[in-house]
């Protein structure tokens, strides 16, 4: 009973996902056939987005479990017979390992080192400074363009959270370089470890983190003082050439 629930209320917020996004269309101005063929859906205002969303909310707080389902229980695979297993593994990051702050700043430090004395980078970036917070676990980037975004589960691009350096990227220029509102899933596969094909990284460890903020910092020096630059280039120069190693070393 509690999963149709659940079930009922992910469709719910999908079909207001979609609503969302025909007013998207509306405010760029975009052909309208393009997202009505993804879509297929009519657009609706902030409010009655935000009613929809308020009623679903209350009939799920107001719905209750079956009187047999503990709600502190933790659920499983009913297939997965835990008897069966001789061995459990944990993950080390902050389980078996905790990190410091510091070791940001240290990867940072190292890989920033690196372009300056190993792949001749300009001087002045050894002089830019790490910034904590700026980018964080869960975005995108786009290797080929440059670009940090925010993609959800259904590959949609999350307008408002697209940047190429420190700078924001209007609704208008992401439409420009992406064509549609959302990622094809052949351009978000591949190994960026060693596939020079990858086109997206998704930063889904505590590592990518320095390195991507260390992209995102040289990237904004480029184009600040308008230095030519390739993107790709400096993304393999930062993520694979040189950072692995160190990664290797810390651990």
């Amino acid at each position: 009973m509690a999963d149709v629930r659940l079930l009922r209320f992910c469709h719910l917020i999908f079909d207001l996902r979609c609503k969302f996004l025909s007013d998207v269309r509306l405010k760029l101005k975009t052909p309208s056939n393009n997202l009505h063929r993804c879509y297929g859906r009519s657009t609706s205002s902030a409010s009655t987005l935000w009613s929809a969303y308020k009623a679903a909310k209350t009939k799920c707080e107001e719905a209750s479990l079956p009187p047999s389902v503990n709600p502190n229980s933790v659920f499983a695979c009913n297939g997965l017979d835990l008897s069966k297993f001789e061995v459990y593994g944990f993950d080390y990051d902050y389980t078996l390992a905790c990190y410091k702050e510091t070791l940001h700043n240290l990867i940072y430090d190292l890989g920033k080192d690196v372009l300056v004395s190993k792949l001749k980078y300009p001087k002045a970036v050894g002089d830019l400074p790490y910034i904590p917070g700026f980018a964080v676990r869960g975005l995108h980037y786009d290797i080929r363009k440059g670009l940090f975004l925010k993609v959800d589960s259904y590959r949609q691009i999350q307008l408002g959270t697209v940047y190429k350096g420190h700078k924001a990227l209007s609704d208008q220029e992401v439409f420009e370089a992406y064509g549609q509102p959302y990622i094809p899933i052949n351009y978000m596969e591949g190994n960026v470890h060693g596939d020079k094909t990858a086109k997206m990284q998704h930063l889904n460890d505590l590592f990518s983190l320095p390195e991507m903020g260390l992209v995102s910092n040289v990237t904004e020096y480029f184009e600040s003082h308008n230095i030519p630059y390739h993107a790709e280039i400096l993304f393999w120069d930062v993520r694979v050439r040189r950072l692995m190693p160190f990664k290797a070393y810390i651990l």
